[in-house]
């Protein structure tokens, strides 16, 4: 297991509200390719998430010199990496991470890489981007056109 603590103080009902929603969209997704949710405590003093532990980041191991990473290990973690992206895009209410970088993707002890939400604000629900809310100026071109809605 791995503690998430939350170090920004719960104790306003926005801040409340915003740990509440990372809480209802964690415990929602369960998949091989996500870090998995299995708690939290809900005391407004010591707001934490508790998540499945992973050994390391991708970023650890490329920063780690003495370490060879071979292409077929570069190739599987890619796979596993849209797998789970595939997954959250495939929700019933489609979802974007936004911030899918090295330090985000987790690997197990068996090599296995997992995806995961640092906070909340990594999570953008795609309905939001065709809904023409949100921070569009994060986003590629390509994706922009394919929300465009057609009139």
């Amino acid at each position: 297991m791995a503690v998430k603590e939350l170090f920004v103080s719960c104790e306003t009902e926005a801040a409340m509200r915003q740990f509440y929603r990372e809480i209802q969209l964690l415990s929602a997704l369960e998949h091989k390719h996500i870090v998995g949710f299995i708690g939290a405590c809900l005391d407004p003093e010591h707001p934490c998430i508790v998540l499945e532990f992973c050994m390391c980041s991708v970023l650890d191991v490329l920063q780690d010199e003495t370490q060879d990473v071979s292409l077929s290990q570069i190739l599987l973690t890619a796979r596993d990496v849209a797998e789970g992206c595939i997954y959250l895009h495939g929700q019933e209410k489609p979802i974007l991470h936004r911030d899918l970088k090295s330090g985000n993707i987790l690997l197990t002890s068996t090599g296995s890489a997992k995806v995961r939400f640092s906070g909340l604000q990594e999570a953008f629900w795609w309905s939001w981007v065709v809904g023409g809310t949100g921070c569009l100026c994060c986003f590629a071109r390509a994706i922009l056109i394919c929300c465009t809605p057609v009139a």
